[in-house]
């Protein structure tokens, strides 16, 4: 590639994540981790002979990919001389070293074949070291049904990240759960999800780590157009006076998309309330893969802070406080949450997600 193309790209850099970004210079490209065939290599340095496109923009994944068919790689975000460009291709001149070669956790999209028989099990159970460490509880366990979670362990037809289990999410259209608080049913949303039991005496001035993966199969619209939120994951303040706030959630706002497809983001609430919301997008390129999500909560009634990762790249740091009182509890809920069901422009589908490696601990 001449050094004069590069540099003269134009790119549209407002909309673009804190991905770890490739570099280029003096005629080397640094990549942080590429996609061949069955493998991602990591610490990639190559040559490349020429520029095949540029299309700018929000980047698309936070790899790269070889297309061994035309020979050419696609760059999510590279930074040169000072300046960063996004979803570009190029064509591979010559390998020059890598660091390391992992094997590629990814199934094929038949994973969300609805038809396919599942063996029920009781997701609420005791902690497992293969699935979990923590206590977990059914958010809604009015009119839950058999399928909602799963225990599954077959991995030639379910994703597994590590060991020998995941757990498995399914919800379906017009189901609707309660619980003897909330019911969902009368406030046109719906749910399947997990809540961690709270063994903590106190989370102020404490820091609380939440960790986990998660596979969201490709399946058939499940974002339809105008529902505008999906949660995957949510971090849950319950104020000991009664008050209750998601401080931190993993989502997908239909409405906001990116060549047709929802964005995936994180969001949080600064002023302790759903008046603000602060967005962070992360990328629209998250099925069949999965996605290792970290939440750091430091808890204080002043000068706390919220940090949330995907894949150890952080998308999300802001400083507000994080409790309303020192003696608030925090809860985290996994699974599938969907809000507003009536404002659906389109039928809306089932869903199915998987989820492994739940980790809770504060500090």
């Amino acid at each position: 590639m001449k050094t004069a193309q590069l540099i003269t790209i134009v790119c549209a850099m407002a909309s673009v994540p804190s991905l770890l970004a490739d570099t280029y210079e003096n005629g080397v490209l640094r990549m942080d981790q590429i996609l061949y065939r069955d493998n991602v290599y990591e610490g990639v340095d190559i040559t490349i002979d020429d520029l095949v496109s540029n299309k700018g923009g929000l980047a698309k994944t936070n790899y790269d990919y070889f297309n061994s068919e035309n020979g050419t790689i696609f760059i999510p975000s590279v930074t040169a001389y000072g300046q960063t460009y996004t979803n570009l291709e190029v064509s591979l001149g010559k390998v020059l070293s890598f660091e390391s070669v992992k094997k590629n956790i990814t199934l094929p999209t038949t994973l969300a074949d609805f038809q396919e028989p599942i063996e029920h099990n009781d997701c609420e159970a005791t902690v497992d070291p293969d699935l979990t460490d923590v206590e977990l509880f059914v958010t809604h366990p009015i009119r839950a049904k058999d399928w909602h979670c799963d225990v599954v362990s077959d991995e030639t037809n379910h994703p597994i990240y590590d060991g020998n289990k995941s757990f498995r999410f399914e919800l379906k259209p017009n189901e609707c759960t309660a619980n003897n608080g909330f019911d969902d049913c009368e406030n046109d949303r719906s749910r399947t999800e997990m809540t961690s039991k709270n063994t903590v005496d106190n989370y102020d001035q404490a820091l609380t780590v939440i960790e986990y993966n998660i596979f969201i199969p490709e399946q058939t619209t499940p974002f339809a157009a105008g529902l505008p939120l999906t949660i995957f994951g949510q971090v849950y303040l319950k104020g000991s006076e009664g008050e209750f706030l998601s401080i931190v959630r993993l989502s997908v706002y239909s409405e906001y998309q990116y060549e047709g497809t929802p964005l995936l983001l994180f969001d949080t609430y600064p002023n302790l309330s759903y008046d603000t919301r602060i967005e962070r997008p992360i990328t629209y390129d998250f099925f069949n893969r999965w996605m290792n999500i970290r939440f750091e909560i430091f808890g204080d009634t002043d000068e706390g802070y919220i940090k949330a990762y995907l894949d150890d790249e952080i998308y999300l740091d802001e400083k507000f406080p994080t409790l309303f009182h020192p003696t608030d509890n925090l809860d985290f809920q996994f699974g599938t949450y969907r809000s507003a069901l009536s404002r659906a422009k389109e039928e809306i589908q089932p869903i199915v997600v998987y989820y492994d490696s739940v980790r809770k601990a504060t500090f």
